[in-house]
């Protein structure tokens, strides 16, 4: 495929990455953050104080939660994004193995004709420059799959803040 490089989908893929462990971040410092605030909910149930108290001190942690929930949604929304990314990066990859993997079979077919004049040798060094590409480009397709995997669970986790 014209214009791809592995080199560009792995910087691509590892900036993307950056920005979901940033996420992650983020999620994992609301998800403390509901948690403070649900156990202060359930420590004003048994508070000795008066109940107009406790019906203020709860309006505002139910305040405090929604804006959670809103925050949430929007890193789920975000990570959405980065799973376009993703998404868009595996196809361009998989597109380059489906072109690789025909270019292979054409070239081992060359090397069968000129085996027969003795000359197969000639076309080893492409046969294994494409061996070489498409384990790089199955090992950045199998890392685009699995940080996509980890954004989609992070995207859920985030959505149901």
């Amino acid at each position: 495929m014209a214009g791809f490089s592995i080199e560009k989908s792995k910087q691509k893929i590892t900036e993307v990455k950056r920005g979901v462990e940033e996420k992650k971040g983020r999620l994992e410092d609301l998800e403390s953050a509901k948690q403070e605030a649900l156990s202060v909910m359930t420590e004003l149930s048994g508070a000795n104080i008066s109940e107009e108290a406790k019906e203020k001190s709860i309006t505002v942690l139910k305040e405090e939660l929604g804006e959670i929930s809103e925050q949430g949604q929007e890193i789920s929304d975000q990570l959405g994004e980065d799973l376009k990314e993703y998404e868009t990066e595996i196809q361009e990859i998989q597109e380059v193995r489906d072109s690789n993997e025909k270019e292979l079979k054409n070239v081992e077919d060359k090397k069968a004709i000129l085996s027969e004049i003795k000359m197969g040798g000639l076309m080893d060094s492409a046969i294994q420059e494409l061996q070489n590409e498409e384990r790089q480009l199955s090992e950045l397709n199998q890392a685009a799959i699995e940080a996509r995997k980890e954004s989609e669970d992070l995207a859920k986790r985030a959505a149901n803040l």
